[in-house]
């Protein structure tokens, strides 16, 4: 059945809906490693990791007449599946048309509720235009790497012919900095040498014969690294690239600042300076007590 829908050399990940109709579907080329994600509750979402993990990928549908048990399953599915290091990617019909996103506010509690989450995982929402033929935003594009995402297109055209919603395009980018990892640097523990075997070897040298200064100096100075690769454990460690004191909480502090600030500059309010005092005094402490 999936090739009805689409021809070979595609790997389809679906989520039918029990009753007529309805669901959700990723197609992934099969030149592309793709695994699908299992999740704990029966809603209409898919996740599916790309590119060795480096990408994850959710499709959801939420319907505007479901519960709030529906809502709260669909909000604990993705906190577990959005990541704070890899891309992560959601996409799909969220029905709140109440998110004012220039202030990342809304009315409703399931709308709310998904604002914090949004803000909570610092990220994105890149659909700024109508997706729907009433006027309204419905289908959004999230993730936690904006600079990653090529130029969102939506496309009108397919609306009234096929859907009464519009067509959503948009490409990863493949030509990101790729951050190298710092060498790893080996450490000797000199007081686990194994000194009787040194010694012995070192007693042992002989320089060859008829050499210049030159020659025996690299001759002893070879010998000597020898012996202590031979008998001197080491380690290998990886330098840190961060200063100790910059803790993953701290990191998370100050992309929640920045988001609030970037919030307080569109639609400033009483709430958002508390919560914005609130959190600078708190991140202090967490470095102030990190040092």
């Amino acid at each position: 059945m999936d090739k009805e829908i689409l021809p070979y050399g595609y790997t389809i990940f679906r989520h039918d809906r029990d009753s007529r109709g309805g669901g959700v579907m990723i197609a992934v080329a099969d030149s592309i490693q793709s695994n699908l994600i299992q999740l704990d509750y029966d809603i209409e979402m898919i996740t599916v990791s790309l590119f060795n993990a480096h990408v994850s990928l959710s499709c959801l549908y939420i319907a505007p007449n479901s519960s709030e048990q529906y809502r709260h399953d669909t909000l604990k599915c993705l906190n577990r599946v959005v990541s704070d290091t890899s891309l992560s990617l959601v996409i799909g019909d969220f029905n709140s048309p109440d998110i004012n996103w220039a202030t990342l506010s809304a009315s409703s509690p399931f709308s709310l509720s998904l604002c914090d989450f949004i803000f909570s995982h610092n990220l994105n929402q890149l659909v700024l235009r109508p997706t729907h033929v009433r006027g309204n935003i419905l289908d959004l594009v999230l993730t936690n790497q904006n600079n990653r995402i090529d130029t969102i297109q939506v496309d009108d055209s397919v609306c009234s012919a096929h859907s009464d919603h519009s067509l959503i395009l948009f490409s990863i980018g493949t030509n990101s900095k790729r951050v190298m990892k710092p060498n790893k640097r080996v450490i000797f523990d000199y007081t686990k040498a194994d000194l009787d075997n040194l010694h012995s070897y070192l007693l042992g040298l002989h320089p060859p014969p008829a050499c210049d200064v030159n020659s025996v100096w690299y001759f002893l100075k070879d010998s000597i690294l020898m012996a202590r690769s031979l008998f001197i454990p080491s380690v290998h460690r990886t330098p840190r690239t961060d200063p100790p004191w910059f803790t993953k909480e701290i990191r998370h502090s100050l992309k929640c600042l920045r988001s609030l600030h970037r919030r307080y500059h569109h639609h400033p309010t009483s709430h958002l300076s508390s919560r914005i005092s609130s959190l600078e005094s708190s991140t202090l402490t967490h470095i102030s007590s990190a040092n």
